[in-house]
């Protein structure tokens, strides 16, 4: 019997002839010497792969133009290429939606396990590999709530994002039992969405985003932040550490403004790159829907996007609002001296210190504490300028959430709250940053955000448990809604600062 023919008839494969001229498939049998080709690996071997490779798949990786899919099988050879192409692709889609910041990159946390998942058993010498080669920058951080856990940050080598396009092609996925396992690690993390994080899930699913104008929003939000750099420069309230950060940034304000325009450029195409993929797994899996455990708050796609992003959200193609609580934090400090909201071992603090004077301007300035400290520290003329506020706000989160042995820019700290607040103010932030909550805080002067944050969390939590069918996104201390909904969900806030007696608080915008 002639070979060829044989080899035809008890090959389970197909046959695959040399002078054809094509390229083999994976687990094509070589007529001539009975090998089969393993496209996994890029080799011809003794015995068909039981692996399966796709013609086709809705998950797709980067290919950047920057240590591109070549450069990784030349790395660690072609076995390895999905799935290093894959942790890269992950890194990069995660820094922009849980990590995004205009001033740093927090980076990525990967648990043990993800790693493992990701790139296999041989991950630490992968990632090993990757930092020396400046692909990635990866360190260990001590954990904001346990302060003896290191944890995993991952973010892309500065090289890596210096030279990298804002476009790049993106390839599907072959290997069809990696591609299983990503669909199943995305898919985890999904059915794990209880109550009002599967309402939030449900939402993003009908949101869309698409600004027109971009280039020229962007310019727009340089420009703002740029002002308000400079402001900070002048500021007696700033410290010397931001001023030098400011300094150096602007030092080649051209590199700055290409920097941050580029920034935000990548992370509005990210938002739209996830709300347009194909496979609901994988969307859902970028959506990081999380209840953070220091203070309970929600996060989700677009807690870390500029406010003029948001207002450009729609869902089911309907024009969105957002509804909060006016000056929040200086709220619900109020609301910590006025109600007593949080007991136990700042119980009897609350009781020595009573801040009378705090809850007195608060309630006479409506509680924008913010337009106060504008008029008593920089005069009548700017008590409705709102970059005055906006800096005005950022003195008052360093007050109350700062360590009390440090400075504000140039004034100590005992100084400044005396002025503003009376004497109680400074003693009572002093007594409370020495508390022991039994948290495992990193440093003890969180324990006042730790506090104001979960008294946040609670009351908007009873506003999204009565919001029935409705779509919302939380927004720290507010709720963002269809147009639509707006009027019925003000009603549900009255209706919470009603139930908890808590008028002249409680104030909603």
């Amino acid at each position: 019997m002639d070979k060829r023919n044989k080899a035809k008839r008890i090959s389970k494969h197909n046959i695959w002839d040399r002078s054809s001229n094509t390229k083999p498939k994976h687990n094509d049998r070589d007529i001539e010497n009975g090998l089969y080709y393993n496209e996994h690996k890029d080799e011809w071997v003794k015995r068909a792969s039981r692996k399966v490779i796709k013609s086709n798949s809705d998950i797709r990786i980067y290919n950047f133009s920057v240590f591109d899919l070549e450069d990784i099988r030349r790395t660690f050879g072609k076995v390895k290429v999905e799935r290093v192409g894959a942790f890269l692709s992950l890194v990069y889609e995660r820094s922009f939606v849980e990590g995004y910041n205009v001033d740093e990159w927090k980076g990525v946390y990967l648990s043990t396990d993800e790693l493992k998942m990701l790139l296999g058993k041989d991950w630490n010498k992968i990632i090993i590999k990757l930092t020396n080669r400046g692909v990635i920058d990866f360190n260990k951080k001590s954990s904001k709530y346990r302060g003896d856990r290191n944890l995993r940050y991952f973010k892309l080598g500065e090289f890596f994002i210096e030279d990298m396009q804002i476009e790049y092609d993106r390839v599907e996925i072959k290997d069809a039992r990696f591609e299983k396992s990503l669909l199943q690690y995305f898919k985890k993390g999904n059915d794990e969405r209880i109550g009002i994080l599967k309402s939030v899930e449900r939402t993003l699913d009908r949101c869309n985003l698409v600004i027109e104008d971009i280039d020229s929003l962007i310019n727009s939000l340089f420009e703002q932040r740029l002002a308000k750099d400079l402001i900070d420069l002048e500021s007696d309230y700033v410290g010397k550490k931001q001023k030098d950060s400011i300094l150096t940034k602007t030092v080649d304000i051209y590199k700055f403004e290409k920097e941050y325009k580029r920034d935000l450029k990548r992370l509005y195409n990210l938002l739209v790159h996830v709300i347009q993929k194909a496979v609901i797994e994988e969307k859902r899996g970028l959506y990081r829907i999380s209840k953070d455990a220091f203070g309970g708050r929600l996060y989700h796609l677009f807690s870390n996007v500029p406010k003029e992003f948001r207002k450009r959200i729609t869902i089911d193609g309907e024009e969105l609002v957002e509804v909060d609580i006016t000056a929040s934090q200086p709220s619900f400090l109020c609301l910590l001296f006025a109600k007593g909201e949080v007991l136990g071992s700042i119980g009897s603090i609350i009781k020595k210190y009573k801040n009378a004077e705090y809850v007195r301007i608060a309630k006479e300035y409506k509680m924008d504490v913010y337009k106060y400290m504008a008029v008593k520290l920089k005069g009548r003329e700017y008590e409705n300028d709102p970059i005055t506020r906006a800096n005005m706000k950022k003195v008052f989160f360093q007050l109350i959430f700062g360590n009390p042995k440090d400075k504000v820019g140039v004034y100590k700290r005992k100084e400044l709250c005396d002025n503003l607040f009376g004497q109680d103010f400074y003693m009572f932030l002093s007594e409370v940053a020495k508390l022991d909550l039994s948290k495992g805080f990193s440093s003890d002067h969180k324990n006042l955000s730790f506090m104001l944050q979960t008294i946040e969390s609670k009351y908007l939590n009873f506003v999204m448990a009565e919001m029935g069918n409705m779509s919302f996104l939380p927004m720290h201390d507010s709720v963002v809604v269809k147009k639509s909904d707006a009027k019925a969900v003000k009603k549900l806030f009255k209706k919470m600062i009603f139930e908890h007696e808590l008028k002249e608080i409680l104030l909603i915008s």
